[in-house]
């Protein structure tokens, strides 16, 4: 493989940039603040689902 060591590189210097930024985030609280927010976009984006269509992706609150 001719450039496997370039495509190693950018895997790890991808790797050491999303680490520092999930550490960042953990760092500073955001991340839970972000998580919050997506579950509850989930949650409304399954709940319109089932209400329109009668399914939902695995939202196991929504439809008992």
């Amino acid at each position: 493989m001719k450039f496997l060591d370039w495509y190693l590189k950018i895997g790890v210097v991808s790797a050491a940039i999303g680490g520092s930024m999930e550490y960042f985030m953990i760092k500073t609280g955001f991340w839970f603040y972000f998580i919050f927010i997506h579950h509850r976009r989930i949650f409304i984006f399954n709940l319109i689902l089932f209400y329109f269509f009668g399914f939902d992706f695995g939202c196991r609150i929504v439809g008992q």
